[in-house]
């Protein structure tokens, strides 16, 4: 009886512990499994607090491109042409083959007018609007680009009211049905102020000086009323004349045209004038 009580307890003490021990596994086992399932849910949690984060940067940039980018823009350029401004004829080449094409994929409509003077009016690209490459095969940025590269610089006195009077005009030629979001952007570039109305190239007269001042004065009309207005104003500095008295009134004459409302700019340099425009385009003002 002794024998048989002893392997009842020892088969019991073997189906105990055999007990014991799938109980243990199983207890790891789920163990194991709560913290899978715990990280899986820290992961899917990340995951979707990441997708919402990057839904709303994406919300952001898309709202950010169609205040910015998705706007109308009409562009006129008056650059002086008269000796001393092949650098910056080369500038405005380079500024308008990129310009043809990122603007027209990132406005609803672009509309492009350059007017090159010296006294008055030499040559101009009446506006047009510069289209996407796929739509026109290239061919209204090809138009723009070999007009600037037919530009060249010669030696000659500088007018610029007949010039300013001009590119008014090329504004108000703009499609009205883009004007109520149009951003209109004028760029200045030149070496001198409007003067040399007399034969002394050397100082400026006071009747020179009330005809910059007018100028200054009508274009800050402009850029005040009508909507999204502002100017570009490159002044040439060129180093051998910084000093001299002529220079010195001509750089004040466009640091004028430069600040003529607070979204405007004034510039010396001419390698920026592609950045300046990009930024022109797409920033963003505080009351948009």
């Amino acid at each position: 009886m002794r024998s048989k009580q002893k392997n009842e307890g020892g088969i019991f003490t073997v189906l105990l512990d055999l007990t014991f021990n799938m109980v243990g596994t199983l207890g790891v086992g789920l163990l194991m499994m709560i913290l899978i399932l715990v990280l899986v849910m820290a992961a899917l949690s990340n995951a979707e607090e990441e997708n919402r984060g990057l839904h709303r940067t994406i919300g952001g940039l898309e709202t950010r491109i169609k205040r910015l980018s998705g706007r109308p823009l009409t562009l006129v350029v008056c650059i002086d042409i008269s000796a001393s401004m092949d650098d910056e004829i080369r500038a405005l080449t380079a500024a308008i083959d990129a310009t043809s094409v990122f603007l027209p994929v990132s406005s609803t409509r672009f509309e492009l007018s350059i007017l090159a003077f010296r006294k008055g009016t030499v040559a101009k690209l009446p506006l047009m609007e510069i289209k996407k490459g796929e739509i026109d095969g290239g061919r209204s940025r090809e138009q723009a680009i070999d007009f600037v590269k037919s530009l060249s610089a010669e030696s000659s006195p500088t007018e610029h009211r007949s010039v300013a009077r001009e590119a008014y005009r090329e504004f108000q030629r703009a499609d009205p049905e883009f004007a109520k979001d149009r951003r209109e952007l004028w760029v200045w570039i030149g070496d001198v102020f409007t003067a040399e109305l007399d034969s002394d190239f050397e100082s400026y007269s006071d009747a020179e000086r009330h005809e910059a001042k007018s100028i200054v004065a009508a274009i800050k009309r402009w850029a005040n009323t009508g909507g999204d207005r502002r100017v570009l104003a490159f002044f040439s500095e060129k180093s051998e004349a910084k000093t001299s008295a002529v220079t010195e009134e001509s750089r004040a004459w466009f640091k004028a045209l430069g600040e003529v409302n607070d979204r405007s700019v004034f510039e010396t340099e001419i390698s920026r004038l592609l950045v300046a425009i990009k930024t022109a385009v797409l920033t963003e003002d505080s009351d948009d």
